[in-house]
């Protein structure tokens, strides 16, 4: 993490590094949270000078950070100090990093940077590992719901909101999701759920188990969500 300029740097940041957390609690910024912060910028020398502030991004990123004031280019008289106000959303877990640089123009080295920094936990859905259709009829048709949620905890914890992306499935064709989840990336809070409809239809004369995965991804943790569908395919 890289702090802002020295003492005598010609404009200065009232801090170097900004760590996110919540304003309630203290607690981590969690996933898909929003927080809005003040700072203060100087300008050390005795001559006004015209500066802008350019939102610069990390390896660590991304997050979402806007500059809400000043925007654009603007003057700043000798010895002034004015707030400057952000506002800085989180889009993953694990550690993430952003910059506000304080510049003299577009192509000039920063004069002051202020590092915008956040570590959110890795959340994780609540769900059914596997879903069991029993023994069904060759050509038949039996229906499940499958549910996904994301768990609510204390005030002040956790994450706010996260995504989540049907990736796919694989396995026996008998199995088939509804459309609406295809193509989607859908949006949990905390308390609520993502509720589906999967199909099994075994066909053929053969009695036999039929298995297939549905996978998930999500910003709220590494790796995928799987869940398990089973079935038996049965003659009439």
């Amino acid at each position: 993490m890289a702090g802002a300029a020295d003492d005598g740097a010609a404009l200065k940041f009232s801090q170097e590094l900004v760590h996110l957390k919540d304003d309630r609690t203290g607690s981590e910024l969690g996933i898909g949270c929003k927080v809005t912060r003040t700072v203060t910028l100087k300008n050390n020398l005795e001559r006004s000078v015209r500066a802008q502030l350019v939102v610069r991004d990390t390896q660590l990123g991304p997050g979402l950070l806007q500059v809400i004031g000043p925007r654009g280019r603007f003057d700043l008289l000798n010895d002034q100090t004015i707030k400057v106000r952000f506002t800085y959303e989180t889009q993953h877990h694990g550690d993430q990093s952003m910059f506000i640089d304080a510049s003299f123009d577009s192509f000039s080295r920063p004069a002051a940077s202020l590092e915008v920094f956040a570590r959110p936990e890795p959340a994780m859905l609540e769900g059914p590992e596997e879903v069991d259709f029993g023994a069904v009829p060759t050509g038949a048709m039996s229906l499940r719901q499958v549910t996904l949620s994301l768990p609510r905890l204390p005030q002040g914890q956790g994450p706010c909101k996260v995504n989540v992306a049907f990736l796919g499935q694989s396995g026996d064709s008998s199995f088939l999701v509804e459309r609406a989840m295809s193509g989607k990336l859908h949006t949990l809070m905390p308390g609520r759920k993502l509720t589906f409809r999967v199909m099994f239809r075994p066909m053929g004369a053969d009695e036999s188990e039929r298995l297939a995965i549905l996978r998930f991804a999500s910003n709220a943790f590494d790796g995928e969500k799987q869940v398990v569908l089973s079935g038996r395919a049965v003659r009439r």
